[in-house]
């Protein structure tokens, strides 16, 4: 390990040979519901210090809990809404998937807050939106 703070790697082995991989990508990937990604990764890494050779944590790191945005939220949150087009849901999704404190208020439809939570919910899904979904209003704005 290099001196001071370990590399992403040194972390990830780290974690698997205590056997706490998996819980840490979880915690990771909830985070990553409510703030950036590198926001995300950090207090993860926090939350998962070095252990000593007994498994006792080595270092005890207090970490401030940041409520979660919840991903299921009451319909009358989007009451006074009108029907939106697809076009306007993707868009809403793409300049609210970085945005911390995106609230379901701000959302165009339930549809649209539904859309943008299961984006954040993984790296696969980010991936997916980017090449599959996102695409295609940017297509249909060239062609109009």
């Amino acid at each position: 390990m290099t001196h001071g703070r370990e590399s992403s790697q040194e972390r990830h082995d780290r974690l698997v040979r205590e056997g706490r991989w998996e819980p840490f990508e979880k915690l990771r990937d909830q985070l990553k519901l409510t703030m950036s990604a590198k926001d995300a990764d950090a207090q993860a890494e926090r939350e998962f210090p070095p252990q000593d050779s007994v498994g006792n944590t080595a270092v005890s790191t207090p970490v401030e809990s940041k409520p979660a945005v919840p991903t299921a939220v009451p319909l009358e949150t989007f009451k006074n809404q009108k029907p939106v087009d697809a076009r306007k849901v993707v868009e809403w999704v793409f300049e609210n998937i970085e945005v911390q404190d995106a609230k379901p208020e701000s959302a165009p439809s339930p549809g649209a807050w539904g859309l943008l939570q299961w984006v954040r919910s993984s790296p696969d899904s980010k991936h997916e939106f980017y090449s599959d979904i996102w695409p295609k209003p940017l297509a249909y704005k060239v062609a109009a």
